[in-house]
């Protein structure tokens, strides 16, 4: 249960990091052209706000929630398995659930930085995890 209820917290805590630099890079365009609201919004990175972008802010923009997303994509499975091992083996479900979280931070920290070419190492983490979960 604290296993999924960290992968829970740590989708939280990267949904706020791609809310601040939602904040940040939508509010240099705003000072600029008060037409574009503070936080970008209801843009979600290939609308009409962000046409206006540098071409580095929209990627590290996207790049951002892309990580968020895909974390979305995958917390509903991985919470599910880790319950569900976590009936029969606990002691073995917390160590993947926390291999998990390593890998997703990995995941994060390549993909912000390098885009989907930074991600192999942590996706590869979080792969090889859920498959134990699941077997």
């Amino acid at each position: 249960i604290i296993g999924a209820a960290s992968m829970a917290m740590q989708c939280m805590l990267q949904g706020f990091s791609a809310g601040s630099a939602r904040r940040g890079i939508f509010g240099k365009i705003h000072k600029e052209d008060k037409s574009v609201p503070k936080d970008g919004y209801p843009d979600m990175g290939n609308g009409r706000y962000a046409a206006k972008l540098s071409d580095e802010d929209w990627l590290k923009f996207n790049n951002l929630q892309r990580v968020h997303y895909n974390y979305l994509e995958g917390l509903a499975p991985a919470i599910t398995w880790t319950l569900l091992s976590g009936l029969v083996f606990p002691r073995f479900s917390a160590a993947v659930s926390g291999a998990y979280i390593i890998g997703r931070q990995l995941f994060s920290y390549g993909y912000s930085r390098k885009g989907a070419s930074g991600r192999l190492a942590g996706a590869l983490v979080q792969d090889v995890c859920i498959l134990a979960s699941v077997g």
